[in-house]
């Protein structure tokens, strides 16, 4: 950890720290007394010294307890090796001579440490979630255990993953280029995508009224059909979550909110657009969504929720038979809801909203209700 020029906490991009892993139980033969058996956090640092304790407690400030070093080694500069970067093998040979010659040694940058020894893991705790926090953002994690990892509602341009392994891999989300293991997927993916549910072109490329009745058409045909498959199942498997992500319940309670906000506030200007049963996405604050009336916590069946739903995609077809040209291209006069962006919406661009958000709801849906399905068949 290169040492600032004054007294201010270490900024968390700036941590550089090694670990030492006994690989023998003769690490109790030479151990400090700051060093209480298991696997010590060791820091090594250039530039202006401090004591022990001021580090400490400078790091205290922004890391969990786990991950404070228990031990600061001072060197006159980091080996470098020729790539520019960290030469581990050489900082190990390097270590306070009180330590364990034997060691594992690695870069850990704000992560769980990793025992590489035999692929053995140790585990530091963390807190379980990180929300609207820039603290990652830049960070380097190197040979840290990162299985099981949730990235969630996240800006992840520029994210890079090189040289990792591991089994079960699964990205979703609207990236504009995804290249693996130097193989740009992108339209790959996407076409794969429009294949399997071709309504998805029909909502994205949409533009004249005319298109836009024929996209409702099929997001209407298709939820029709599916809503006859999810009755088939008990009321309770279309409360269950898969994979973490909304039930099927939850995503009919998200596209009546969607429908009410772009349809019912925006385009229609209603006295009263949003139902109480209506779910907004998860980046909504708690205190905007009970301002438009939202009640989150509730658990309704599924009937009470179509009743205000099928009522809303009424209401939108409605909208897509009165259309016009000229309609398409009329300014707003609200936006859809008031944590929305101060900027024009106009009629185009709100329908395109609805329509494609039915569209890849809807292949969520048939995603998840073909693993209900296997679950009630084997219950």
């Amino acid at each position: 950890m290169t040492s600032t020029e004054t007294d201010a906490a270490a900024e968390p991009h700036a941590l550089r720290t090694g670990l030492a892993y006994p690989e023998s139980p003769r690490w109790h033969d030479g151990r400090r007394e700051d060093t209480p058996g298991g696997a010590a956090i060791v820091a090594d640092l250039v530039g202006e010294r401090r004591p022990d304790e001021l580090l400490t407690s400078q790091l205290g400030s922004w890391l969990p307890a786990p991950m404070i070093p228990r031990v600061y080694v001072w060197l006159d500069e980091m080996p470098l090796n020729c790539a520019g970067k960290i030469d581990r093998r050489a900082l190990a040979k390097m270590l306070d001579p009180a330590l364990p010659t034997r060691t594992q040694h690695a870069t850990l940058t704000l992560c769980h440490s990793l025992a590489r020894a035999g692929r053995i893991r140790e585990t530091v705790p963390m807190p379980a979630e990180y929300t609207q926090s820039d603290q990652f953002r830049g960070v380097r994690i190197h040979l840290c255990d990162l299985s099981g990892l949730e990235i969630r509602d996240c800006d992840v341009t520029g994210l890079k993953i090189v040289d990792c392994y591991g089994g079960n891999v699964s990205l979703g989300g609207g990236f504009e280029r995804v290249v693996v293991n130097d193989v740009d997927v992108t339209a790959y993916v996407e076409a794969e995508l429009d294949r399997l549910h071709p309504n998805r072109v029909l909502a994205r490329e949409a533009t004249s009224a005319a298109e836009y009745r024929a996209a409702w058409d099929a997001i209407e045909k298709q939820w029709e059909e599916t809503l006859d498959r999810a009755r088939r199942l008990p009321e309770a498997k279309l409360h269950e979550q898969v994979d973490g992500e909304w039930s099927f319940v939850e995503t009919q309670r998200h596209l009546l909110m969607a429908s009410d906000a772009w349809i019912g506030n925006a385009v229609l200007e209603e006295a009263a657009p949003y139902h109480p049963l209506g779910l907004p996405g998860g980046g909504m604050p708690a205190e905007a969504s009970a301002k438009l009336g939202l009640t989150l916590d509730a658990t309704p069946t599924l009937d009470e929720v179509l009743a205000p739903r099928l009522a809303r995609m009424a209401t939108m077809r409605r909208v897509v038979d009165e259309l016009t040209e000229a309609e398409l291209d009329r300014v707003c006069g609200r936006k859809p809801a008031d944590p929305y962006p101060d900027r024009e919406y106009v009629v185009r661009r709100c329908l395109t909203v609805v329509c494609k958000e039915e569209a890849e709801h809807h292949r969520y849906a048939v995603r998840d209700l073909t693993v209900l399905e296997a679950d009630a068949r084997t219950d």
